[in-house]
């Protein structure tokens, strides 16, 4: 692990509180255009999605009426999408996940390359840090908690990670591995993991069957599915990214906390180990203050067994 050398002790440190918006003189806006009303209103679009994953803008703009015109709403939400402000909603389920985590290894990259030609990999990512690479694969079900934790709110003024402290204490359930479903239910969720995408009528053409009892069925599942959303600001390669590993008997409390944050964070459950994707934003020494924080939670006992590591490619066919 490096050395930080500008330690501040927890309770010495005042609140480190950046704004939300990084506007320019005249607009308003952040550095994709976007002002800090229209960026709540593509928030609560996000959090709404991740609970009716086929929402649509009409029924959004009916519920929450941000404009008077739908079509300043629909105008708003494709250009979110269009920057990656937003992705998703994906359907999540737990089938059987099993988690590598490889440190000392010299040649990720090669390692990598290797992972995208195997027909079980479905998520990789070669590291620099701590560990070299993690990979994501069909087998034994290690995975044990899966979730994108999303902004609470937006305010002016937004917390960020070097001012995040939690002492809930708590572990996250396990997800749940589906139970009833037959050959019919997998297929319809291979065909509607991205459930904004395809209708319910084309996934009935492909497998024979007719939309009505695909929606039936879809709607079953999503009983024993999450439904994953993201929200990034500055779009999702706007950020300065760490991926973490560590311990803590405060995992409820980790949540609530990252839910301060005013982007999302990747979070996976492991063996007992908590994974974090984590985005800093695009600043000089922003992801360093982050790791210089959770050095210090380690410090205080907070968490424990900590690893950081920085991401240089990954392989993605996970959501």
């Amino acid at each position: 692990m490096q050395q930080w050398n500008c330690y501040v002790p927890l309770e010495d440190r005042k609140i480190h509180i950046v704004p939300l918006i990084h506007k320019s003189v005249s607009e308003g806006k952040n550095r994709l255009g976007f002002t800090q009303k229209q960026l709540k209103t593509i928030l609560d679009f996000c959090t709404e999605a991740g609970k009716e994953p086929r929402l649509s803008y009409s029924e959004f703009h009916r519920r929450y009426n941000p404009y008077s015109r739908k079509q300043s709403t629909i105008k708003l939400l494709n250009k979110a999408y269009s920057r990656t402000v937003i992705t998703g909603p994906f359907i999540y389920c737990n089938r059987g996940i099993e988690v590598t985590l490889i440190k000392n290894e010299r040649s990720p990259l090669k390692m990598l390359k290797e992972k995208k030609h195997d027909n079980e990999t479905n998520y990789a990512i070669a590291l620099s840090g701590d560990w070299s690479l993690i990979s994501f694969k069909y087998g034994a079900s290690t995975l044990e908690h899966t979730c994108t934790v999303i902004p609470a709110s937006l305010s002016s003024t937004q917390v960020e990670v070097e001012d995040l402290m939690f002492y809930e204490e708590g572990k996250l359930e396990p997800d749940p591995y589906p139970h009833g479903w037959d050959e019919l239910d997998w297929s319809i969720y291979e065909l509607l993991d991205y459930p904004r995408e395809v209708s319910y009528l084309e996934v009935g053409k492909k497998l024979g069957v007719s939309w009505k009892t695909v929606q039936y069925r879809f709607k079953k599942m999503l009983t024993q599915c999450k439904t994953l959303s993201c929200f990034f600001p500055f779009g999702y390669s706007g950020y300065n990214k760490l991926f973490v590993t560590f311990r803590t008997k405060y995992e409820v409390g980790l949540v609530k906390a990252l839910r301060k944050l005013d982007r999302t964070t990747y979070l996976w459950k492991s063996r007992d180990t908590i994974i974090l994707n984590m985005f800093f934003p695009p600043e000089p020494m922003s992801s360093n203050r982050g790791a210089e924080r959770l050095k210090e939670l380690e410090e205080r006992g907070v968490i424990h067994d900590l690893h950081v590591s920085i991401p240089i490619r990954w392989y993605n066919v996970f959501f």
